[in-house]
């Protein structure tokens, strides 16, 4: 019986070593898909993004100039693969803007307060790009409370959305960003 499960251990082995080739760890497998990782920051409970995130210096999502208040943001391409460039329209979902200031008793952020990019372009050999939801210093000096604004991703020119993390809702904590900054 010993002789049996020996050969047997043996035998295993020497698949197992044989059976994978080296890189195949590396290859590309499955598709590729457009989504924004700040949609997926709260686990896939709900497309929340919280500005702050957090009270550290190594938490903040944002950053601070003597004129605007710059959030950062992304597009990304899942999977290992990075090959052909592509863009991806940036539109704001008034819908869901409005849906998520009444759920949360907050106000959405005026279009007039805001500037985002109207498209975002991924360079080829890349899987992702940074852009950021500015919004003027003063008013976030000048206001208190939670606004928020729904992004959603639109139109890739090449590749598909995701079918989920497409959208995201930013909630912006004024009272907080100003905490922060002092």
């Amino acid at each position: 019986m010993k002789k049996i499960i020996l050969s047997a251990i043996i035998s295993l082995s020497v698949l197992v070593t044989f059976s994978c080739q080296k890189g195949d760890g590396e290859a590309d497998y499955g598709n590729s898909f457009i989504y924004m990782p700040q949609s997926m920051v709260s686990g896939g409970i709900n497309n929340y993004y919280n500005v702050p995130s957090g009270g550290a210096e190594n938490t903040r999502n944002f950053k601070v100039s003597e004129e605007n208040v710059d959030i950062f943001l992304g597009v990304m391409l899942s999977g290992k693969k990075a090959g052909e460039g592509f863009s991806v329209n940036i539109v704001e979902d008034s819908e869901a803007s409005a849906s998520a200031a009444t759920s949360l008793g907050a106000t959405v952020l005026p279009l007039s307060e805001c500037s985002f990019p109207s498209s975002v372009e991924v360079e080829a050999g890349k899987n992702t790009k940074t852009f950021y939801l500015s919004i003027p210093k003063t008013f976030v000096d000048k206001n208190e409370g939670i606004y928020v604004l729904a992004l959603r991703l639109d139109s890739p020119s090449a590749y598909e959305l995701s079918s989920k993390g497409t959208m995201v809702v930013v909630v912006i904590d004024t009272d907080a960003i100003k905490n922060i900054e002092e």
